[in-house]
Formats: C-alpha cells, structure tokens, sequence
C-alpha cells in the first residue's frame, strides 16, 4: 500500500512537472504572435519578432518589433528604431504625441492634465507600457516640484506594473515622493522601500542615490553618529554626482548648526566632483558663506585641496554679480598671516582670476609684489601672471599682455604651456606670420611630448608653419609624431607631403590611408572626396536591432536622462550607451527647440561614441537637418550657389534659429548684417522685397546672394568662407600677406582663431551635405 501511495505520489510530481513545462514553455511559445500579445507573453513576442526583423527587415517584421517594445514599455528604443527605419506605427506615433502634449503642458501652464482618465491611452491598458507612461508623467511631476502628483502616479504605475528595467527606479521614485510628501507612516513607510532596493555589493547603481536618501534623513533625525559611515559608503561607490550631493547636505547641515569650519571641506570637496551634469549651484553657494560670510577658521583651510577649491570657486563666479563682493573678502584671506602661505597664495590667484571679467580690474602688479613675498609655489605666482595676461588681452594690450604670458610660462609650474599656447594664439591674432619665428619657437615646445595636453593643437599651427617656411624634412618628422595621436590628421598631412593632393582643398584626392569617419572631424572629412553612404551607415539594417537592451535606455524613455547618465556615471548624454544616448537625442526633439537638438546630436557625432554604432544614422539626421528644403533649393537654383553650401552656412551661423541675433548685429539664419544684405535686395524674387531680414525666405536669399557674388569674385570655397565671416577686406590683407599658397596652407594660416574655425568646420559640413541632399535623398536609412 505504501509503495502504491508512493508511485502514485511520484505520479502526480511527474504530471506537476510535466503540467508546468507545458504552461511555462510549451503551450506559450505554441502561441500565435497576436495570441502571445494578447495573454501576456511579451517577451516571447519581442523575441519571437526580433528573430524575423533581424532576417528579414521588411516593414511588416520592423513594425511588429517596434509594437512589442512599445507595449513592453521600452519606448524609447521603439521610437527611435522607427525614425532610423522611416515606418509610422500607430502605437510609437500615440506615445511619442503623448510625450509632447505632456511636455508641451508642463512649458506652457506648468501642470500636466489627466490623460489616462480621458481615456486617450486606454488600448495600452494591461500592458508594462501603461504604467511606464504613468512613471514618466509621475516624473514630469517630480521636475515641477509638484511631489504629491507625483507620488499618486507613481503608486498607479506601481500598481499597474512597469517594465522589469524600470521596477527599481520607479520603487525609488515612489519612496522618495512619501518621505518627501507624507505623513509619518507614509516616511517611515518609504524609509523601508529605500532600504530593501538596497544591495550588497557596491557596484549596483542605485545604492549611492539610496545611501544619499538615508544620509538626508539622518541629518533630518539628527542621528550624526551615521554622517561618516553613510558618507564613506557614498564615497566608495565612485559615483561622482552622488558623492557631491551628499558632500553639500552634509556641509549645509553643519551651516545650520553654525560650523562652518566643519562644513568648508565638504563644500570644497564637491566643488572638486566633476560632475557637469548635476548642478553647482550648492557647492559654490555653500563654500561661499562658508568661507566668505560666516567666516570659517585658518584651520578649516588646512585641508590639502582647499587652495584648489578657493580657485574653482574663483572660476564658477567670474563674470556673476559676485566678484564685487569677492575681491575684498578673498584679499583679507590673503593678507591674513594665521593661513597657510598656499591657501593665501590660492586667493590672491583667484583675485586675478575674478579680475579678468571684473567691472574694474584689481591692481594686479600689486598682487604680482604680493604673491612675490609670499612664496607660495609656482602654480599660484603662475596664475596671477597668468589672468594679468588674460585682463590685457581684453582691453587690447596685446604688447604688455606678451611680457605677462612670458613670465607665466617661464616659471616651472603646471600652467607653462597653458600660458605658451596662449601667447602663440595672441601672437598669431596680431600679426599672423609677422611673428612666424617666434611663433615657431613657441609651438616648438609644445610638440616635444605627445602626452602634452596642447601638443595637438600646437603640432596643428606647427606642421603649416614649417611648409609655409619650405622645411618640409622638419613638417614630415612632426607628421608621423601625429600620427600616434591623431591618424586624420597624419593623413590629411602625409597626402599633402605626397604630392598626392592638388591645390584646391575641394580637389583632394583619396588616398589609401583614408582614415574612419570616427569623429566627423574636418581632417577626416578633407582627406575624401566625397563622403558615401557605406561611410556613414555602418553594417546591414537588421544591425541596429541586435545590441541588448539596458536600464539606461528605459529610463531614456521616459525623459530620465539625469537618472540614465547616474547609471552610466556619465557627466552627459555623450557617456550613454549608443542607444540611449539616441533616445536622448530624440527626447530633444520632442522638448526642446530644433536648435538644441541638432546642436546635441552633432556633439554626439563629434565625440566619437558612435563609430559603427547602427543608431548613427539617425543621430546624424538630427545633426544635420534640412528644414527649409524648397526654398533653399528654390534659392541655390536662382543664384547658381551649391544647397550644401548654402545648408553648410545656415548650420554654423545659425544652426538653424530663425531669430538669431549676434552681439554684432547679424540677423537670422545666415547671420547677415543689415548693410550687407541691403547690398542684395535688389536681386531678390518680387514677394520677398518688404519682407523683414530675419524672415526665412528673404533671409535664405540673401545669404545665397551673397554667396554667389564671392563665389563670383574669389572662386574656391575656402575664401568664399573666409570673406563670408571675416569680410572681404580683411581677406584680401590676409592673402597679401600670406602670399601665393595652397588652399590648405592657407586655411591653417588664417590669423583669425574664429575665421579658421569657421571655415573648416563649414567645409566639413557642406561635405556632409552633400550626401543628404543627393539624388534627392531624404533620409540616410529607409526600408526598401
């Protein structure tokens, strides 16, 4: 009987096991994919579509993909997956029109309606994506500082459930909405929500937001016997921004107490962080009453980095409405005997630093005899020198500004070549190649280490200036020292030393060490002829559909871009991963003006992150726009000017704001000042005479004017550009001095910082253009 009950027991496990594979693995993935939709199995769906997409990347199997990620709730990834692929699918368009009402609402009247009550997303009801949009308008809530909103839609999102990415930050979110907005119970309630997310091991990104929290309420309860321990976690987990925030509530807590000397080192030690992303305003508002108002002691600057902070600080407040007030409370620090010479020394280089923006300068060679009897090491003597040179500069003493960078970089300090290459560009911006040996001279020893932070751009302003004065053995050897830095730059180099490259920049042939397009940088870009779409669209369609999905894109998705760049202990969106960095790009499309986004998208580009990543297509649409299309084209027709001539200028004048208005005057898209534009008017179409300058199409017409009629007098682009931006007199002074060169010794030559800058970054943009707007191409990627 026993052994009966046992078999039939065995029996019964085995039809439980059997039951459950069925129900778990079996009977769901012999779901149709509507069937796996519909009865929740919504990874097997994603998979299942991925799997055809990656095959197959027709429209039909992409839009199936892009609907599964809309409804498991990472938003983000569908929305930019259909820009990248042109396809319009209901679910990504109802989302993405969701966040801009949303958005456009909190701009607009500060507030946020309830679109789930009017039923406007309710056929996302039941799915992760209905709670994930809940938590972004939770979070819309949180930013306006409205944190009881904010908590009831975090504790629907909560309730509805949210994608499995997301749970622990919502979880967050929503403890900290009850500790900052509930009563009692609901504090301690969020006390215990905080420390269940928190982890053991220290490389879990939530745990430093966490151990911030815990750290806040300590101070609130008093318990200071916790401040050290909570802040050593904090320190320990090498988040940058975390560590700072709790480094300026713990100082603010010690300002409340009256300690200021306990509280000065932690202000000055988050004034260090660099963390660009998270604000300074508390570090430098906190070490300034710390230091400045309620007078902290000599011994709380005994701290070794405290010189450096009382510099920073200098740096954060020159040019705010502070440094009236500055000057005088760091000048008693420094002649206060009972600091340390270093600490004294600190403040009067930061009076020198203040002083360069300063209504009125400080009497700096009173500092320079100051800091002379003080002795407090080269790095400060250097700063004043230093910032002297800077304040002379701007009032135009060009002369007794040289003597100041000389003495600067005659010092053994870390500020020697800092000083070098400024003296070298003030030297280049008085008198071009009037001072070329001593400007040789000067780059020379810039060039001598390739670690060097200036060797670059010293060996950049060196290599031209060696092949303007026929030392071409001495250009080569700097070349392939370059070359172990920079490989662009080496090549743009090597084929102009080849005899490969002809004398017009436009011209430029391919050479067999063309280097990636890894940065869009001019030096890439000039060593090719044209740029192809193999060049910009890395890999097969199916491409950007394989990297792994991660927290810091959900949180992307949602408009959490702070919270992304935390997990990614990243200082902006150019430390993201390539697909989330994307899905920030896109939410400044939907937020912010066209401006912002393109201006964004093309630091992006520049920095590199994206080289063979599949989302760069679509990022670099968004760098390079073509808004405007038809009279752009409608205006290149009529004066005969290249459109990618014509977008090349709109985009590094303007970058495409319609009201642009420079400190100088220029107006509009294309920056024109009104004289010379009223030079054209008369060539315009009838319908744009009585327009005003900054209307789009009078201003695009002008400036395409304009153009045509350099293009007319000067031929080749480069001085084209340089007569747009410079002028054409200063050009033609610039050419009687340069003499008879080669477009590229004459570009790199161009006494004006600004009018180089100008137009080797416009030459590299109308290269980009040119593939945009080829055979009428409107977008890089499309599915065929």
């Amino acid at each position: 009987m026993k052994r009966i009950i046992l078999i039939i027991a065995a029996g019964l496990i085995v039809i439980g096991v059997a039951l459950a594979i069925w129900r778990g693995v079996i009977y769901p993935r012999s779901l149709r994919f509507e069937q796996k939709i519909e009865r929740g199995y919504l990874r097997l769906a994603n998979e299942e579509a991925l799997a055809q997409a990656a095959s197959a990347p027709t429209p039909e199997n992409l839009k199936k993909l892009l609907r599964v990620l809309v409804l498991r709730g990472n938003v983000g990834r569908a929305q930019v997956l259909s820009r990248l692929y042109g396809l319009s699918v209901p679910s990504v368009d109802t989302v993405e029109a969701f966040q801009r009402q949303v958005l456009d609402e909190v701009k607009q009247k500060g507030t946020i309606k309830n679109h789930f009550a009017a039923g406007e997303l309710k056929d996302f009801k039941g799915f992760p994506v209905y709670g994930v949009l809940k938590f972004f308008v939770g979070y819309q809530f949180a930013l306006l500082g409205d944190w009881n909103a904010a908590r009831d839609y975090f504790a629907q999102a909560e309730r509805d459930g949210v994608a499995p990415e997301l749970a622990p930050y919502l979880k967050y979110y929503f403890a900290r909405a009850l500790i900052i907005k509930g009563d009692e119970p609901d504090r301690k309630r969020g006390s215990k929500m905080l420390s269940s997310l928190l982890t053991p091991t220290d490389t879990y990104h939530l745990n430093a937001r966490i151990l911030v929290n815990q750290l806040k309420l300590a101070i609130q309860s008093g318990e200071v016997s916790r401040y050290p321990r909570l802040l050593e976690r904090i320190r320990r987990l090498h988040n940058r921004w975390e560590y700072a925030k709790a480094l300026n509530d713990l100082g603010a807590a010690h300002m409340h107490a009256h300690e200021p000397e306990k509280a000065l080192p932690l202000f000055a030690q988050a004034l260090l962080e660099k963390s660009v992303y998270g604000s300074k305003k508390a570090s430098v508002g906190g070490m300034w009453r710390a230091l400045l108002d309620e007078g902290a002691t000599p011994e709380s600057t005994n701290a070794s980095f405290i010189p450096d902070a009382i510099y920073r600080l200098a740096e954060l407040i020159a040019g705010t409405n502070r440094i009236v007030e500055a000057t005088p409370a760091l000048e008693q620090i420094a002649d206060d005997p009972t600091y340390a010479e270093e600490v004294r020394g600190a403040a009067l280089a930061a009076v020198a630093r203040i002083g360069v923006e300063a209504p009125v300068p400080p009497d700096y060679q009173a500092l320079i005899t100051q800091i002379e009897r003080l002795s407090p090491g080269n790095e400060w003597m250097q700063l004043v020198h230093l910032n002297y040179a800077r304040r002379l500069v701007a009032e135009g003493k060009s002369r007794q500004a040289e003597n100041q960078y000389a003495q600067a970089a005659k010092m053994d300090g870390p500020y020697s070549d800092d000083a070098t290459i400024e003296h070298y560009r003030l030297l280049k911006a008085r008198g071009g190649l009037n001072f070329v040996l001593t400007e040789m001279k000067l780059l020379e020893a810039l060039t001598t280490d390739t670690a060097s932070e200036h060797f670059l751009e010293a060996a950049e302003e060196l290599i031209p200036l060696c092949l303007y004065r026929q030392q071409r053995e001495r250009a080569s050897a700097l070349v392939e020292k370059v070359a172990e830095v920079d490989g662009a730059l080496a090549t743009y180099w090597r084929t102009f030393l080849s005899g490969e490259q002809e004398a017009d920049a436009a011209n430029l042939q391919p050479s067999a060490q063309t280097p990636q397009l890894k940065r869009f940088s001019y030096y890439e870009l000039a060593c090719r002829r044209t740029v192809s779409r193999a060049d910009i669209v890395p890999g097969s369609l199916s491409a950007a559909l394989q990297p792994p999905e991660t927290p810091e894109e959900f949180l992307a998705g949602v408009f959490a871009t702070d919270l992304a760049l935390s997990v990614a202990d990243g200082e902006d969106i150019r430390d993201l991963p390539a697909m989330a960095a994307a899905i920030a790009i896109h939410n400044l499309e939907i937020g912010s003006l066209p401006n912002v986004s393109s201006w964004h998208a093309t630091k992006l580009l520049e920095s590199g992150q994206l080289q063979n990543q599949p989302v760069l297509p679509y990022v670099l649409e968004v760098a390079y726009p073509r808004p405007y299309l038809d009279t752009t084209r409608a205006a290149a027709r009529r004066y005969g000017v290249e459109p990618a001539l014509i977008y090349a200028v709109m985009k590094k004048e303007s970058n495409f704001r319609e009201d642009a208005v420079s400190g100088s005057g220029a107006v509009g898209l294309m920056q024109l000042m009104p004289p010379t534009a009223a030079l054209f008017e008369p060539r315009l179409p009838p319908e744009l005479q009585d327009a005003p300058l900054n209307e789009v199409g009078k201003n695009i017409h002008l400036g395409a004017a304009y153009l045509a009629s350099l293009q007319e007098a000067l031929g080749s682009d480069h001085l084209v550009l340089a007569a747009y931006n410079a002028g054409p007199g200063t050009l033609k002074a610039w050419r009687e001095q340069v003499g008879s060169v080669s477009a590229e010794l004459f570009i790199n030559l161009i006494p004006s910082a600004e009018t180089e800058n100008f137009v080797k970054k416009t030459l590299k943009y109308k290269k980009i253009y040119e593939i945009l707007l080829s055979n009428g191409v409107e977008s890089i990627v499309r599915v065929e």
